[in-house]
């Protein structure tokens, strides 16, 4: 019924944002503090890395989907390329500099669709703990792994 099913909807709603509370709230009491910014529309974190040489990547924080034993996950993520304005869809030299950058001894992340199929983002998930900890060295990886992407797919620093 439609009761039921709004019901359901706001009921996972409050979940995950009571997930983000812990991720934010022990974000900012580590030893190492990350100021995320809110995105209350998209229910996410979303936090600015800045590099040292003055480019940046936007990394978001997101629910992930539940294992299959019921686990919740969260969801590290970065956009790496549009491709809407990508001249050269899944060409070989893309779908290569993938396959190679998924092949590096120190990747712990992948590059895969967002949900609008529009862009390529750089991801991670984690199975939630019951503190919620997202470390910053995973937002440095993400948004590392994005920057290097956007550097030898474009060579701007658009996100």
């Amino acid at each position: 019924s439609l009761n039921s099913f709004l019901f359901n909807t706001i009921k996972y709603r409050i979940e995950n944002f009571n997930e983000l509370v812990k991720v934010l709230i022990n974000a900012r009491t580590s030893s190492t503090p990350l100021h995320f910014d809110i995105d209350r529309d998209n229910m996410c974190l979303k936090y600015q890395y800045e590099f040292p040489e003055g480019r940046h990547q936007t990394v978001f924080v997101s629910v992930g989907q539940p294992t299959n034993s019921g686990a919740k996950t969260l969801r590290v993520w970065s956009p790496c390329l549009n491709l809407k304005t990508f001249a050269s869809k899944y060409n070989f030299e893309l779908l290569d500099g993938i396959m190679k950058m998924h092949s590096f001894p120190d990747t712990r992340c992948r590059i895969g669709l967002n949900e609008n199929q529009d862009q390529l983002i750089v991801m991670r998930d984690q199975m939630v703990e019951s503190t919620g900890t997202v470390e910053l060295e995973m937002i440095e990886h993400v948004a590392q792994f994005a920057d290097d992407f956007e550097k030898r797919f474009g060579n701007i620093d658009q996100y």
